[in-house]
């Protein structure tokens, strides 16, 4: 479990800013990749965001920023 999130992390270049403890992740983490259509603006682009959280206790927060090429809270999938 722990070991298929970090690497998870690592393959999208957000390791190091998601994990600070050592470089593993809580049994108890969970990330998720969610995909989206853009419709605003009559749009049809294909986004994506990702979320974690490392407790039972905590709300999942958006991560995407962290992913190497992504700034904001979506990304193209492209």
């Amino acid at each position: 479990h722990d070991t298929t999130i970090g690497a998870y992390l690592t393959v999208l270049g957000a390791k190091t800013m998601v994990l600070t403890d050592g470089g593993y992740p809580p049994y108890s983490a969970a990330i998720l990749t969610e995909f989206y259509v853009d419709r605003r603006a009559g749009g049809t682009d294909e986004i994506f965001r990702v979320i974690y959280h490392d407790s039972e206790d905590a709300d999942f927060r958006v991560i995407t920023p962290y992913v190497e090429g992504c700034k904001d809270d979506f990304c193209p999938v492209e």
